[in-house]
């Protein structure tokens, strides 16, 4: 474990080394090991933990945010405000189209 946190502690220094400012948040390291989940500006990226280039898995204008990964590493889920609270989604780490998975009401987070 402290492997996966030194690596992705050297994975957003070398990010901000980059890149404009940051407000990367949330990040999460797949059950697998092999890649990295994390928030930034409002979407949902993934990125492999041995480095490389970050994929958008959220498009939408609302805010994304708290990804979560399923067991098989294979689905994300996140708290997204698209209908005005936060709801859960779910998206395939392969990109596709989200899954509205709660209606509440209330605020909910995965």
């Amino acid at each position: 474990m402290r492997h996966f946190t030194l690596l992705l502690a050297a994975l957003f220094a070398a990010i901000a080394a980059h890149a404009e400012p940051l407000w990367m948040r949330y990040p999460a390291i797949s059950p697998d090991g092999e890649k990295i989940a994390f928030t930034y500006q409002g979407s949902i990226y993934v990125v492999p933990t041995a480095g490389g280039q970050a994929t958008r898995l959220t498009t939408t204008e609302c805010h994304n945010t708290l990804p979560v990964w399923s067991p098989d590493s294979k689905t994300l889920a996140y708290a997204s405000d698209r209908y005005g609270n936060f709801d859960i989604f779910t998206v395939p780490v392969t990109g596709g189209e989200p899954t509205r998975l709660t209606t509440h009401s209330s605020k909910e987070e995965p």
